[in-house]
């Protein structure tokens, strides 16, 4: 659940088009699954509460890697097509990028993910639009600075975690 309710959105002057529930309903609705998959180990225990007995897997593990550092300067954001990754990225490209580049001309944002696909405007100046890729790795190598502009939401932002 992204939300409790559509007012966090709304205060920030997005469309809420996500699902909402209960904690009543969502422990109705857990207690129908086969298997609960959970993203970090806080999500695990608070499933594990609402529906005692039911098979639940923690599923996103990453294996870290040792990467040399970056050269150059390059930044990252990677995101899904969605109203907030797509709102946080066009306030960074219209507040923030511009200071990035008058304190560093040769800087570039690349930008991956189906949030590249969210933005029509595309004239900012150097931003690299690689649309979804298979393999974030060397995409995550070659960055200096990896951001999250992201102004809403709840719990672990995976992004963030991908990105240590």
């Amino acid at each position: 659940m992204l939300f409790r309710s559509g007012d966090t959105a709304r205060r920030a002057g997005l469309a809420y088009d996500w699902f909402s529930t209960d904690p009543v309903e969502e422990q109705r609705g857990l207690a129908r699954a086969e298997l609960i998959l959970a993203i970090q180990e806080r999500e695990y225990e608070r499933f594990a509460a609402l529906a005692p007995g039911r098979v639940m897997l923690v599923v996103h593990a990453r294996e870290a890697v040792a990467l040399p550092p970056p050269d150059g300067t390059h930044l990252l954001f990677v995101g899904a097509s969605n109203v907030e990754n797509a709102d946080g990225l066009r306030r960074f490209l219209d507040t923030a990028w511009p200071r990035v580049l008058a304190a560093h001309p040769d800087a570039r944002l690349r930008v991956a993910g189906g949030v590249s696909h969210a933005i029509a405007d595309r004239s900012w100046p150097s931003v690299d639009w690689l649309g979804v890729v298979d393999d974030l790795t060397p995409v995550y190598a070659a960055a200096s600075l990896v951001i999250n502009p992201i102004a809403i939401g709840t719990g672990l932002k995976i992004k963030t975690v991908d990105a240590l």
